[in-house]
């Protein structure tokens, strides 16, 4: 089954809600996971794509990514990378609870993951141990994102498709009661993965979930009753972590901590904080918008101004609402508990329907929850009661504000700053509201009286460093930014734009360390605005650092560091994913390193960002001529050459592409191409010089290459197929001298020692040639042609055991090697196994190599003359320059009474070769048959010379002496003839009838 490009290898899980696959992603063979959903609406499945690029952008260590999300047969699939380990679920089933410390680690890299997760507005859902995978170190990494939910831009408004309509969302035992039992009372944020994460934890250290339930409704009803302290199930467990974890698994989501506050407990592991700091993740009120919170005192002087200013109750109504009641509400407000405090100003308006002060609360809280139409109502109809109360302007002002009503907020603040005498907070309320509506002249005027009451109130100098850096006053704006991070280090809107005029003012590392952060922290993104265009500065700067890093790479690709340009592409990419250009130079790099795996998908990841990208084609059939993918890379060249017929190394590539397919000819033509587009292309005539030592057109291939090391003299690739062109076409001291070059640059270059051994053995430096081939195997131990080469310079050495061993290894290791079975059976041949030279010549004729020559020769020595003839005659048609061609067929002629067309042959082969003793010996034979006895003497007499013990010759030697009459010294040469093993086994019984007829006569 195949999906799109992605070939299923096995299914993994199947559930209502889809198939779980594992499969392969065909373009770069990497593993991957494959999730087809069961969703039929076109809405949701447009949500999905819209979602699945949102999840896209994680990138973190403790979290698995989604690499990518398609479409198959009208549904949607997720793809996401195959990891290899068990989970954490299973982990706790084989083993049981886990000690303090394993536990412990795990949760801070799930909550580190979980922050990063965050940090691009989406919430997991489904925390789990089943849902944490672990590696063979032991770390952690969340995975099975599909109940994803995305809180950006407005929050609470998407849901990735896998939580569909109707289906109740997250595991029961693990999931907190907001996603148990939705309600727009309670939205579904980062708290209900914190709630996840600490029954997670719960479940490590006592074995079992906070509630453990058999199915829905008893889950629900689990909420009913407390979570079991989880010193029940562990009497070892530290107070403070027990405290911890009741904590993250708090009813109402404003109870619990921070994943901030969570990881920051986990590393104190219990050490008391400083005073003030206990519970920090439940204090204060949280600003959604770009105006300052309201401090709990600033919130008492508004409720004071409105006192003196607003109507008192009577004594009967303060009887009737005690103060205890509201503040009471107040208290468990400040602590965090939305809720409880909630009631509390709810049990005041049933005592006091008419109390302005318990709606202004109410406005409050639900101003903290982010609930901005309750909180309007609620301050509305505080502003009826009692239209003077600051505190009621003020918090509508900041309700309007968050909503983008900056007018409307403005007037309220201006109504505020009427009611009473100047309040800093109203005064930075105004001066935020103005900028916003871009009034910058009277937003700075508003900061600095602010400022005049408060030095140090921090949204006014974030103002002011606004319109300062606005103005391009960066060293100013800077000093504002810095005064106010001294006084709040984690406001992230501080962060941001301090981030901003830092790369305005040229410093774009110091910008993208703020700006990094202010994203941790959660700044909203319409916040992040550049002060220069709009954009946000966070993707600028990334890109204008991801820039430099570039820089750097290519300066260490330049110079040959691939594995240092590598990191440093790394360092670009985690910075800008879209950096095309930095995917095809990173893949470059693995490319020279030989990971042409990794190479690819790198190439891979390129053109899914920019399918014109010529250079990407290009760069990415190396990897593919690397995987010996040739088609592949062939396709490649092609494409890039579509897209720009002038992309010279497009051509280039494709010229060698053809070469790898042995389409020999048309690749020389692409090559021509590419050096009539630029004759100076650095590879261009290396590549032509490559083609045509495979074409064997030596010469010329030797002055291509010469002309490639004209323009780099340290070409290693020319210098290496220069060797090998010299040592093919005999050339051997040269082809010598350019391998030992390559090899005193790259000693372990198995393919220059193999064919300098091949230069050796032509000069006649055997040894030599042996020493290389044992190199080459050490190296590598199925170098095919290093035991050929080898094995014949031992048998040229005498040892021919050892040669005959190497052969039979060769053969062993690859039995369909043409080559090694021709010379295998050339070495059968030289101990007389004609029968299995036959054998081997006749299979490495099967096998494509021709070896017509040598099926002749063993013929002939078999006695077979009328098939030896029809292969000499195939040879002689192949090659006319090979004397032993001639030298055989002058032999089969022989053999079937054609003497003249033998001596015919012998011319031939004596005028290409004048020591071949073969050919002589043959002449002998054809002349002493015409009755040309002293003339065949002389034949005789020179191949004699060549070769003193050649039994053919004497065998003929002792012909023409019979003939005339010269019984004696005939029979002295055929019984020298007789006395070796040199005769072939064809001519045994000739020259035995032969020696009986010179015995009868000499007698």
């Amino acid at each position: 089954m195949q999906i799109d490009a992605f070939e299923i290898q096995g299914e993994l899980a199947r559930g209502g809600m889809g198939v779980i696959f594992r499969a392969r992603d065909t373009r770069d063979d990497r593993a991957v996971v494959i999730k087809l959903l069961q969703v039929n609406e076109a809405h949701t499945r447009t949500r999905l794509k819209r979602e699945a690029r949102a999840m896209a952008r994680l990138d973190h260590p403790h979290v698995v990514p989604l690499l990518e999300v398609g479409e198959f047969q009208g549904k949607p699939y997720l793809v996401l990378p195959y990891v290899e380990g068990a989970s954490l679920q299973e982990r706790l089933e084989r083993a049981g609870p886990l000690p303090f410390d394993e536990a412990l680690r795990i949760t801070a890299q799930l909550a580190e993951g979980l922050r990063a997760v965050h940090a691009l507005g989406l919430v997991h859902r489904d925390v789990k141990p089943a849902n944490v995978l672990l590696d063979a170190s032991g770390d952690a990494r969340l995975t099975d994102f599909g109940l994803v939910k995305d809180l950006g831009p407005r929050e609470g408004q998407h849901t990735v498709s896998l939580s569909l309509t109707g289906q109740f969302l997250g595991t029961p035992g693990y999931w907190p009661p907001e996603q148990a039992l939705p309600s727009s009372e309670r939205p579904i944020g980062p708290a209900a993965d914190v709630y996840a994460l600490g029954a997670t934890l719960y479940g490590m250290l006592g074995g079992q979930p906070p509630r453990s339930t058999q199915g829905l409704v008893e889950a629900i009803r689990a909420f009913e009753a407390p979570v079991p302290p989880l010193s029940s199930l562990r009497a070892d467990v530290p107070r403070w972590l027990e405290v911890l974890v009741h904590a993250c698994l708090g009813d109402d989501p404003g109870d619990r901590p921070s994943l901030d506050a969570l990881l920051e407990a986990l590393e104190a592991r219990g050490v008391e904080a400083p005073q003030g700091a206990g519970r920090r993740w439940a204090l204060g009120l949280l600003a959604l918008a770009a105006v300052a919170s309201l401090s709990a005192a600033a919130l008492a002087r508004a409720e004071r101004g409105a006192e003196a200013e607003g109507p008192r109750e009577t004594p009967a109504q303060v009887a009737e609402l005690p103060a205890a009641t509201i503040a009471e509400g107040d208290r468990l407000f400040a602590a965090g508990s939305h809720a409880s405090a909630l009631a509390r100003y709810d049990r005041a308006l049933e005592l006091d329907p008419g109390c302005a002060l318990a709606y202004v609360r109410r406005g409050a809280v639900h101003l903290d929850l982010g609930r901005h139409p309750e909180a309007s109502a609620e301050l509305d109809r505080a502003l009826e009661l009692d239209p003077g109360r600051v505190d009621a302007h003020t918090l509508r002002a900041r309700v309007r504000f968050a909503q983008g009503n900056f007018s409307q907020a403005l007037e309220d603040l201006d109504a505020a700053a009427d009611a009473g005498p100047p309040e800093v907070e109203v005064l930075t309320a105004r001066a935020e509201t103005l900028l916003e509506l871009k009034r910058y002249e009277l937003a700075e005027r508003a900061a600095g009286e602010a400022l005049e009451l408060d030095p140090h109130a921090v949204g006014a100098l974030r103002v002011r460093g606004t319109t300062r850096a606005l103005r391009e006053e960066w060293e100013a704006a800077i000093a504002d930014f810095d005064e106010a991070l001294a006084l709040d280090p984690d406001d992230p809107l501080t962060l941001a734009r301090r981030g901003a005029a830092k790369s305005g003012n040229g410093d774009p590392e110091g910008a993208l360390e703020d700006m990094e952060r202010a994203r941790a922290l959660g700044i909203p993104e319409r916040y992040a605005a550049s002060f220069a265009d709009g954009a946000a500065p966070l993707v600028t700067v990334r890109k204008q650092v991801a820039l430099g890093k570039v820089k750097r790479a290519e300066l260490a690709l330049d110079a040959g560091a691939f594995r240092e340009a590598i990191s440093r592409y790394d360092e670009a990419l985690r910075l800008d994913p879209g950096f095309a250009e930095a995917y095809v130079n990173r893949g470059y790099c693995k490319v020279e390193l030989r990971r042409y795996a990794e190479a690819l998908a790198d190439f891979n990841a390129a053109l899914r960002l920019d399918l014109r990208l010529a250079e990407g084609y290009v760069n990415r059939s190396r990897a593919f001529t690397g995987l010996g993918r040739a088609e592949e890379a062939l396709a490649d060249c092609e494409t890039a050459l579509r897209i720009d017929p002038s992309l010279t190394q497009a051509r280039v590539n494709h010229a060698a592409a053809l070469m790898n397919l042995g389409r020999l000819e048309e690749a020389r033509a692409s090559c021509e191409v590419a050096l009539a587009q630029d004759p100076d292309f650095p590879s261009a005539r290396r590549t032509l010089g490559v083609i045509l030592v495979r074409l064997r057109r030596y010469e010329e291939a030797i002055a291509a290459l010469d002309e490639a090391l004209k323009q780099d003299s340290g070409d290693l690739m020319a210098r290496f197929h220069r060797g090998v062109a010299c040592a093919e076409s005999g050339r051997f001291a040269e082809g010598a001298a350019d391998l030992t070059q390559v090899l005193e640059l790259q000693p372990k270059h198995v393919p220059a020692l193999v064919t300098r051994s091949l230069a050796y053995d032509g000069l006649g430096r055997h040894e030599d040639s042996v020493a290389d081939c044992t190199r080459a195997l050490e190296l590598d131990p199925r170098q095919i042609q290093a035991l050929i080469n080898r094995g014949l310079s031992r048998f040229k050495l005498g040892r021919s055991d050892e040669a005959l061993s190497d052969l039979q290894r060769a053969v062993e290791l690859e039995p369909t090697n043409g080559n090694a079975l021709s010379n295998r059976g050339s070495m059968l041949a030289a101990r007389g196994d004609w029968a299995g030279a036959l054998a081997d010549f006749e299979a490495a004729q099967h096998e494509g190599l021709d070896t017509s020559l040598n099926l002749g020769w063993a013929k002939l020595n078999l006695g077979d003359a009328a098939d030896a003839l029809a292969l000499c005659d195939q040879a002689v048609a192949q090659d006319a320059t090979n004397a032993y061609s001639f030298a055989n067929r002058a032999w089969a002629r022989a053999q079937l009474g054609d003497w003249a067309g033998a001596l015919e042959d012998v011319e031939a082969s004596l005028r290409l070769d004048t020591k071949n003793p073969w050919a002589y010996a043959h002449q002998a034979y054809a002349l002493a048959q015409l009755g040309r006895d002293a003339e065949a003497l002389e034949a005789c007499a020179q191949a004699l010379a060549l070769d003193p013990r050649h039994a053919l010759a004497l065998a003929h030697r002792g012909l023409a002496l019979l003939h005339l009459g010269r019984a004696k010294e005939a029979l002295e040469a055929l019984d020298l003839a007789l006395s070796g093993s040199g005769l072939p086994p064809g001519e045994l019984a000739r020259v035995r009838a032969l020696r009986e007829e010179a015995a009868a006569r000499g007698g």
